[in-house]
Formats: structure tokens, sequence, C-alpha cells
């Protein structure tokens, strides 16, 4: 049977609607085949020459016989159709479709048995509706045969649609051919599915959103039991470019073993593929916004530069745009936590040798006999301060084994501490001997006191954790001698006053970046210049209630911890303090790369893409983890947070899903602003986890 034939197939049915099973629609129209001259001196057409049909047994068939002549013919026609044989049913729908046209409807018994039945019909136009015809116009034979039973291979023409693009929503396909069964199936790629027969020409099937996740080509086809195969056809999935936004880690050391990265994006499929320069990774499909790859150890064994792209295969698809991973000299970029979260810009974040690994337990755990603070890693070594009875001291742990290295020391009374250039600085609200806030210089390799120095006048007053880089030690602290809030600068070398300026601050820690050192009171941010505390810049945020602004600085911009109204926490540059936008959220931000993080009760963990201030994800941890957590730390591809119930999670950057989770001793939380503080930090390979009345370790990287 031909392809016109098989067109007019769904037409017939569509029209008709006479049979619950319609095998088959047989035109035979003015397009050549058989004719005859029925001695009315007229030339009746009929096409094609011959019918030759496949059917299973009990099928009631049914097929439509057109015949046209050759003139006008007044009056009321009939086109009367015969079988002599008895294969055709009697009973025929007449219907004139033209003014030389005519249309009969005939049906095949359902009651054939099995084999193979073949016969002429003989077609006349004639003017009366029932034998002998008479009078007869014209006459022509139209020979057919019907095959019963006979389990012929079934046959494929066209697919309807052929294409699809890939990650689009499911569909519904048609297979058009014939010699198709109620038993018949299509395949997808060789794998049956559920088919709904239609008639022997028609067959159809659900294709769902998940069969069309990917790119590529499958093979359509039909296959009948007992009946054989057909040829398929090809339906094409077509993927689309994609898109490479940011990956993570971005930089490791020559000498790393195995790691994991992860790239994200848009418009990944499960054949994508993240390239190094031009080798492809084993990749692993997580999102169609996220890919994970294996970067083998032979990748990292020299320092330079290597492009990462994400390659789609054909059909479509397409290469991104590079981005750049960085491998640094064996060691060079071993970790410090230097400051209060991490370091002088309190940026939330270490640089470590080599990305991390995730730990299957604790390295070490350590008794300090009091609450500990925020952790310094430095020199082999982890520096805190721990706090009993309201008096504190400073104790010095070996980093890989957590074993006292010097210490602890009695400091005086609400005490935090920075690290830089070989010593331990602390700032105290009362220091013992000077019975007043005070610094102190400790050796970081003894824990021999150099100097100690009060600050001004302060007297038992609010302390803010100190900043130490470039030679100088910053503190904000509060003042008794009329001046209110003063932030200052000393020496590292000896302790000796620098500058000291008035300051409207909450003792926030001061934020150290290029050009200038930042704090934060309510809704107003302050920049002071380096050199000598000059006023560069105010701000405020115009926020209608109290908040505790924590201020961050990185790359020469200034991120304030101040919500302006509407939610909008404003970003200032560091020498002008001009707006430079803003995001979602308040407090402490974790500034990595592209991406900033920001924790409330609220909200939950939120990562917002810092140029366009839009949340990239969310993770809403609720009040189940405590009633209060430390901010993230973000080191080697994974965000760290801890929260007051003592949980620990390993969050991964890019998309926020938990990847580690374990539990300490519940974790004393303090507020940034005086007092003694908390938080996480990474360094030397390890996570350090103030928790109970200890420190946790856990080894995520080389030393």
């Amino acid at each position: 049977m031909d392809v016109a034939l098989h067109a007019a197939v769904g037409a017939v049915l569509r029209e008709l609607r006479l049979f619950a099973l319609v095998a088959v629609a047989l035109v035979l129209g003015a397009c050549g085949g058989g004719g005859g001259d029925g001695g009315g001196g007229s030339q009746l057409s009929l096409s094609p020459s011959n019918i030759s049909v496949s059917m299973p047994p009990g099928l009631q068939a049914s097929f439509v016989v057109e015949g046209t002549v050759d003139r006008d013919i007044e009056g009321s026609i009939t086109l009367l159709v015969t079988d002599n044989a008895g294969v055709i049913l009697p009973g025929i729908s007449v219907n004139q479709v033209g003014p030389r046209t005519y249309r009969a409807t005939l049906t095949v018994s359902p009651s054939l048995a099995v084999g193979t039945y073949t016969g002429t019909l003989v077609v006349q136009l004639c003017g009366s509706t029932s034998l002998p015809c008479s009078p007869q116009y014209a006459r022509a034979n139209l020979p057919y045969e019907f095959q019963v039973g006979t389990d012929p291979n079934p046959v494929i023409s066209s697919l309807n649609p052929t294409e699809r693009n890939s990650g689009s929503a499911g569909f519904e396909l048609t297979v058009i051919g014939s010699n198709f069964w109620p038993s018949s199936v299509i395949t997808w790629n060789g794998v049956p599915r559920a088919t709904t027969f239609v008639s022997v020409a028609v067959l159809r099937t659900q294709v769902t959103a998940a069969e069309l996740m990917d790119g590529g080509i499958v093979q359509v086809g039909v296959s009948t039991p007992d009946g054989g195969a057909s040829a398929t056809l090809p339906f094409t999935l077509l993927s689309p470019v994609p898109q490479l936004t940011a990956l993570g880690p971005t930089l490791s050391s020559a000498g790393c073993s195995n790691f994991n990265i992860t790239v994200r994006g848009s418009d990944f499929r499960p054949s994508s593929t993240i390239y190094w320069d031009d080798t492809p990774l084993q990749s692993f499909y997580l999102a169609q916004s996220r890919l994970l790859a294996i970067v083998p150890a032979a990748q990292v064994t020299e320092p330079g530069t290597a492009l990462i792209t994400v390659r789609t295969p054909a059909p479509g698809g397409g290469d991104t745009l590079a981005r750049s991973f960085t491998v640094t000299e064996a060691g060079a970029s071993s970790s410090a936590a230097v400051a209060w979260r991490s370091d002088p810009g309190h940026t939330g974040t270490a640089t470590v040798q080599c990305p991390s690994t995730i730990p299957a337990g604790p390295t070490w755990s350590t008794a300090l006999g009091g609450s500990p603070s925020y952790a310094l890693a430095a020199e082999g070594k982890a520096f805190m301060t721990v706090t009993s009875g309201g008096e504190s001291s400073i104790v010095a742990l070996n980093l890989q084994n957590g074993q006292v290295a010097w210490g602890p020391f009695p400091v005086g009374q609400r005490a935090n501490a920075a690290y830089d250039d070989g010593k331990v600085f602390v700032a105290v609200g009362r220091d013992p001997l000077l019975l007043r806030g005070a610094l102190q210089a400790y050796d970081a390799a003894t824990g021999e006191l150099l100097w100690r120095e009060p600050l001004a006048d302060s007297l038992l007053r609010e302390v803010s954790a100190p900043t130490a880089v470039g030679g100088r030690v910053f503190v904000n602290f509060d003042a008794i001698s009329g001046v209110g809030e003063r932030i200052g600068a000393w020496s590292q070398a000896d302790g000796a006053e620098i500058w000291t300026s008035v300051a409207p601050s909450d003792r926030s820690p001061p934020a150290v970046g290029a050009v200038g050192v930042y704090i934060g009171r309510g809704c107003v941010t302050q920049g002071y210049a380096l050199e000598d505390g000059e006023l560069l810049w105010s701000r405020n945020a115009g926020c209608t209630a109290p908040v505790n602004n924590v201020v961050t600085v990185v790359d020469g911009r200034v991120y304030s911890g101040a919500a302006a109204p509407g939610g909008s926490t404003p970003i200032y540059d560091e020498l002008t303090g001009e707006p430079l936008g803003g995001y979602l959220g308040g407090q402490e931000i974790t500034v990595s790369g592209e991406t900033g993080y920001v924790a409330s009760m609220v909200t939950g963990l939120q990562a917002i893409n810092l140029a366009t201030g839009a949340v990239e994800w969310q993770n809403p941890f609720g009040l189940n983890q405590g009633v209060d957590y430390l901010p993230p730390i973000v080191a080697g591809g994974v965000a760290w947070m801890v929260f007051s119930s003592g949980t620990v999670w390993g969050l991964d950057p890019g998309n926020g899903e938990i990847v580690w989770q374990l539990q300490v001793p519940s974790t004393v939380i303090n507020s940034p602003f005086g007092g003694n503080q908390s938080g996480l930090a990474v360094g030397g390979g390890m996570l350090l986890i103030p928790g109970g009345s200890g420190v946790v370790a856990y080894r995520v990287g080389n030393p």
C-alpha cells in the first residue's frame, strides 16, 4: 500500500467514524489505474489498479472506493460495488464528492478465517441503487487480495513529529506505516513501549520528559509478535549550546592528588563533558545547571593555567566559553586563618593548597576547660583564646594532632586574637596588669609575651576582635573619657599607637582592605585611611531597625551588613564609598569568587550572585538545627557551617546540597560585637570547630 493510500486512512476514519476498529482506507481515485466502458459511452477511472491488505483475524476493516467518470451525468447516480466471493459485506454508503466523482464505503467481513482471499470487485456507475444496474453509465474491475492472520512484517513510512529539543516536555509520537496489528508495539532504541493501536496504518505512544533529557538520535521501529520487526526511522533530540557561569574550586597546588571539580551554568545534558584544556574528564551529570568531574593528579603536576569548558555533543550542542583554573607552585597556596572570619577582610573564605576531601571522622579533639573562640591557623599551630569564669587565656595547639604547643597563659577578660608575621595579637577588655583594655603580642613559636599596651583610657570595656596586617594591629573599642567609641592602629613591632579616630561603632571587627579599614554600626558603614585614620567616607543604608552591621571587604568592594529599606544590603566602593549595588540579606556575608553566602534563621543559607544580586539557591535550614549558627566558611570547594546544637554541615557551594554532616559538642555562639567570639576556621588542611569546652579538628586537605 503506497503513502497516498496510508494518508487517506486517517481522513476516512475521521470522516466516517463507523467502525470500532478500522484497519485501512483505500482510495481509488482519478489518478490512473483500472477503468472501463460500461456500454453507456463513459469511462470510469479507478486507482490503484489492485488492492493488497494484510490484517489480523477478527478485525472489521473498512475501505473507500472512489470512481470518477469522464462526463457529467444528470439524475440520481449510484456507485455500486459487488463481490461475488463474499469477502465484502453487503451494505454500501454512497457519497458524491464532486461533479463527476463518487465514493462508496465497503467493509471486509470480520469472520474471515486465517488465509489469503483473492477476487475482483465490480464497480458500476448506475442510475439505480440495486442490481441489476440500470441504466449502467460506466463499469470497471478492481482486483483484490486480503491476507488474514499471516503475520506480515510491519512497515514504517514516517514519524510525526520527527524531532524535539532535549529537555522539553513529553509529547505523543505518531508512527505511520502499514501492516500494523493491535499487538504491534513501537520500539524506542529497541525497547518496546506502551502503544495505542489506531489502525493498520497508525500507531501512537507517549514519550515522557524523562526520555528527552539528553540529545542524540533515537531509532524508532515497530515490532509485531510472530510477525517480525520493521526497519527503523531516526528521531532527533537536539541539545542546546551549554553555558558555563562558574566553577569550583578554581585553585590547586601542584602535586595534589585526584579531586573533584564542580561547574555551574545552564543547559547541561547527561552527555555533556567537562574538558581540561583539550582533555575530557570523567564527568557526572547532576542537574541541568551543574556537572561534576574528577580531575586526575596527572593534570596538576606542574604550575600553570588550565581552561575549563563544557562540551555537549551533536545533534545541536556545542562548547561553552572557558573558565580558568590555576595550578600554583607546590605549597605556595597553603592556607592560613589569621583573623576572625579567616582573613583581614573577614571574607569567610580560605585558600587551601589542595581542594577539600570529605573527612570520614575527626582527626583530633582537645578539651580546653572553657569556651573557645575562633581559631587562628598558622605556622603549624592553632591559636585561640579560651574563656572560663569570665577570665580568658591564650593557647597554641599543634595543628596536626591537637597537642598543646604552649600555654595556656592568662590574658584578661573579653579576649580575641589575630595573627601576622610570626606574632599573635590579643585584644582584651581588661588586662590583669594594666587593669584596663589592652593589646598584647606573643611570639607565635614560643608563646613569649613580647609587649602589652593600653587601648587609650578604656577600662573594662567592650573590645572588638583585632585585625593584624601590614605591620599594624587594628582594634575597635569603647573609651570612657567623653570621646565614645574609637578605632585605632598600633605598631606590631612594639605596640606603639599610630592613630586613633572617633568611630560610631558597635565594636564590630575592623575589616582591612587595600586602602582603608572599615567598620559598621547600625545602619552606618564607615571607611578610614590605613595610614592616619582619616575618615574616608560614611554611608547610611537608611534601615528602619537596629542591626548588627558586620563589614566585609574584598577586591575593592565593601559589603555592608546593614540592610536598606526593602531588604537590599548595599555594596560600596572601597575608596569612595559610592554604592555598587546590593544583595538580599544582612550581617556577615561570606564572599567566594562571584558568589556571596548569607545565612539567617528566616531564609536559611542563600547563595547570591554578587553581579546581579539574584539568589542562586537556598537551603532553608530553619530552627531544627538549633537556635543559632555560625556563618559559613568556604574552603576547598565546600561551604562549612555549624549550628548551636553542634550539627556541622558541609554543603556543595554550587547548589546548597548537604554533602557531609557530623555532630560535635554543642557550640557556644557569641556575637562578633565584643566579648569572646567564636567561629569556624580552615587552615593547614584542617577544619577547626569550637564545640563545648574544647575544639574538634577534621582533616579536609593537605597541610
